[in-house]
């Protein structure tokens, strides 16, 4: 699950913030919504859109890293806890790191690990 987290930061450095929310979430995953909105944004390619706002076409103005993680004893369940790193221009001094959490779940434990709650 880790390296999930760990891919899931990757990917959006490549190919965007909105693109790899849609990729690593589901159709019920959910956010606890942006700075404009508080409520809970539903599904994945509704928080793809929600997190792309203002975010570059191709690439991430944050990453993160699971801090620890913990899976439950059937596999398919578990839990990221880390930190959130704004990326900043170089030259600019560094922002404060954001704690986050992530749930994750698999459908069985040969299938990829899925956001579902943030």
């Amino acid at each position: 699950m880790a390296a999930t987290d760990r891919a899931f930061s990757e990917e959006a450095q490549r190919i965007g913030l909105g693109l790899a929310f849609a990729q690593y979430g589901t159709a019920d995953s959910m956010n606890v919504g942006g700075p404009d909105d508080a409520g809970f944004v539903l599904g994945a390619e509704a928080i793809a859109r929600m997190v792309a706002q203002g975010e570059p076409a191709t690439s991430s103005s944050a990453r993160w890293s699971s801090e620890r993680t913990v899976v439950a004893s059937s596999g398919d369940l578990g839990l990221s806890i880390g930190f959130i790193l704004v990326n900043v221009p170089e030259g600019q001094p560094e922002r404060p790191p954001i704690p986050f959490f992530t749930v994750w779940r698999r459908a069985d434990l040969a299938s990829p690990w899925r956001y579902v709650a943030e």
